[in-house]
């Protein structure tokens, strides 16, 4: 039964610590997407037009940037734990 409250507790320790993880990813997504229209909208400008190759890496950058931001988001979706009770003597004599 104690090992069984240990495994409770240390499920609850991942559970917020999933969710702090969550929050983070998206608050550095957030600025990271008004960085990137305000890039969008400097290289259609003319004036700007001899940084446009520049805005193109920035954006190409903070595109990678999102995409693990977003690989680490969803390692840290719910996942449906099914637990069961199972007989380990059972388990061990099969």
């Amino acid at each position: 039964k104690l090992l069984y409250e240990k495994e409770i507790a240390r499920l609850d320790q991942l559970n917020i610590v999933g969710e702090m993880a969550a929050v983070i990813g998206h608050e550095i997504r957030n600025p990271m997407t008004t960085v990137r229209g305000f890039l969008q909208m400097l290289s259609g400008k003319e004036d700007c037009a001899k940084y446009k190759d520049y805005y193109g890496i920035m954006i190409e950058e903070l595109d990678r940037a999102n995409s693990i931001v977003a690989e680490f988001l969803s390692l840290t979706k719910d996942r449906i734990v099914d637990l069961k009770d199972h007989n380990l003597n059972a388990i061990l004599e099969a």
